[in-house]
């Protein structure tokens, strides 16, 4: 007999995965910062280094929404 159903093993492995990368990114987003801050004490290079860690995101987001407002979809009746 053929199973119907799709086997669900891996799922929660899947959402475990995701969810420990998410946690690692968002850690490293203020761990890092904070690194910077306790080792040189200066909150400009804290700043400076929270900077560089959101800038590749900020351009990645200000480009996606370019893409997006590009792309016009044309519906007709």
């Amino acid at each position: 007999m053929i199973s119907s159903h799709a086997p669900t093993v891996g799922l929660p492995r899947t959402y475990l995965m995701r969810a420990a990368d998410a946690l690692a990114s968002a850690a490293a987003t203020y761990a890092i910062p904070l690194l910077v801050l306790v080792t040189t004490g200066s909150t400009a290079l804290t700043s400076l280094a929270f900077l560089l860690e959101w800038a590749p995101r900020l351009a990645a987001f200000a480009f996606a929404g370019f893409l997006a407002d590009g792309l016009t979809l044309s519906v007709t009746p």
